[in-house]
């Protein structure tokens, strides 16, 4: 062999052994490194999940009803159920106290798995389902991503169960592949470099070549990309055009919304004010507390038009007025005695639902001020099924005919389409409904996020 052969012998050789030691040692470490990572990061956002409903089995106590009731409305959470296969909770003794699979609940399978999490550390295993209990994981077609996590007592931080879920590890699995291959690439690519390198000693002459090729090919990949940003800009330009378009309109729209759910409500209780004090004038009893209401009225209709104008320019950035100084301006302008129960449940929602929601029951209320002379009215709030419902009721005449209705907004009456374009922009459900004993009964379904 000659000098040459020899030298790109042994640097190929060389070459070879180092990728191949590389490639091993960094493909077991970004293996620990991944499992790791899901690990705590999986751990930590289901023991959110778990932990708030274990708290019955502190000091010892069996799981309560309660909690199982509120385990299997976190194991059948959609979200929960795109990537998370199966659900296990053990006590300390290792005895399952619930599962998805209902037929483990009671049996005992021993603490060998559960040595870890009751140190207070998470575990994790990858397709090691050999196990007597995960017969009914062993059905599903797939890897398995298996987590174990402490589940502690919020009282005084002692592990009181533990908890045991297995997640589609398709993704992980995918993801590892991917890295994997990547460094396999990258340390390929790298040990090529080096003896191309090497081998360009003996061939000076094709350097030049070669870099006026990768200059060339990199003029042209610039050049290319220059086209494609031109265009997108241009595609940009009439998604922009068209989006100021729908936001003006909008924009015009939320305005008068926001002047008829306000100052016009008070007109029309001014008005009606006016009318009194004309009737009881005619009589020669006008009181000076009816002079006053209406000058109460006229300064509020002035404030409600400032903090328009406020909102407005601030873009709707501003702290919406709680319902429950909502619901108290209305029976101090109205006079009207309104039960209310649970108002402070809307400091659950998010800013804009709370203005939203403030906003239709401003409007419900002075639908009932007018329709139902401020009979039996009463703003109540709960929550059921992740939701928030507020029902604002009256005792009086009821819904009118569906007709009706139509005429109304036709003749621009907008309380109605008002309310369920604020429920519409918010996500909420809205609800009108006339019990039979009579009366109203305006109900708003809002998700609590």
């Amino acid at each position: 062999m000659s000098l040459k052969q020899k030298f790109l012998l042994t640097a190929l050789l060389s070459i070879v052994i180092i990728v191949v030691g590389l490639g091993s040692l960094v493909s077991t470490s970004v293996s620990a490194y991944l499992l790791d990572h899901t690990k705590v990061s999986t751990a930590f956002y289901m023991t959110t999940f778990l932990e708030p409903n274990v708290q019955s089995m502190a000091g010892g106590q069996p799981l309560s009803q309660q909690d199982r009731a509120a385990l299997d409305t976190v194991m059948n959470n959609p979200t929960l159920r795109r990537h998370v296969l199966s659900i296990k909770i053990w006590d300390p003794t290792g005895t399952i106290v619930h599962a998805t699979n209902g037929e483990l609940v009671g049996q005992n399978f021993g603490t060998d798995d559960l040595v870890v999490p009751l140190t207070g550390q998470p575990a994790a295993y990858f397709d090691n389902l050999s196990d007597e209990e995960n017969v009914f994981e062993r059905e599903f077609q797939g890897p398995i991503f298996e987590i174990y996590v402490p589940l502690r007592s919020r009282a005084d931080g002692s592990i009181i169960a533990v908890g045991e879920f297995y997640e589609d590890a398709t993704r992980i699995r995918t993801e590892l592949f991917a890295l994997l291959r990547g460094d396999w690439v990258v340390l390929t690519v790298c040990g090529l470099a080096i003896f191309a390198g090497l081998f360009a000693v003996f061939r000076q002459g094709s350097r030049t070549i070669e870099s006026q090729k990768a200059a060339i090919l990199r003029i042209q990949e610039e050049r290319e990309a220059l086209q494609a940003d031109t265009a997108q800009l241009r595609a940009g330009l009439e998604t922009a055009r068209g989006q100021l378009e729908d936001m003006d309109k909008e924009v015009s729209r939320r305005i008068g919304q926001e002047l008829h759910d306000g100052p016009v409500q008070m007109l029309g209780y001014l008005s009606l004010a006016l009318d009194n004090l004309a009737v009881v004038g005619r009589r020669g009893d006008a009181r000076s507390d009816d002079v006053d209401d209406m000058q109460a009225t006229t300064d509020r209709i002035q404030v409600e038009l400032r903090k328009i104008s406020n909102r407005l320019l601030a873009s709707g950035c501003g702290q919406p007025a709680a319902l429950s100084d909502v619901v108290a301006a209305y029976a101090q302008r109205s006079k009207a005695d309104v039960v209310t129960d649970g108002l402070q449940l809307t400091d659950l929602l998010r800013l804009p639902a709370q203005r939203g929601v403030s906003r239709i029951v401003e409007e419900a209320l002075n639908n009932g001020f007018r329709h139902a002379a401020a009979r039996g009215q009463s703003v109540t709030a709960g929550l059921s099924d992740g939701r928030l419902v507020i029902e604002v009721a009256d005792h009086g005449p009821g819904l009118p005919p569906d007709d009706v209705l139509a005429d109304k907004v036709a003749a621009n009456h907008h309380g109605l389409s008002g309310m369920q374009d604020q429920a519409r922009r918010i996500g909420a459900r809205l609800e009108l409904d006339t019990p039979a004993d009579g009366g109203c009964i305006v109900r708003i379904s809002v998700p609590v996020l």
